[in-house]
């Protein structure tokens, strides 16, 4: 499995992104979808 790839370029086509505060980034992407990360 190739590393989780970081940076700018891993938000390049992110259209909308909210934190609501419940431990969770919500993002979308006009290529991949929704996309959900944990926050540390």
């Amino acid at each position: 499995m190739p590393p989780p790839r970081t940076g700018s370029e891993f938000f390049s086509n992110a259209i909308g992104i909210r934190v609501p505060g419940d431990g969770f980034i919500y993002g979308v992407d006009t290529k991949r979808g929704l996309l959900i990360l944990q926050e540390e």
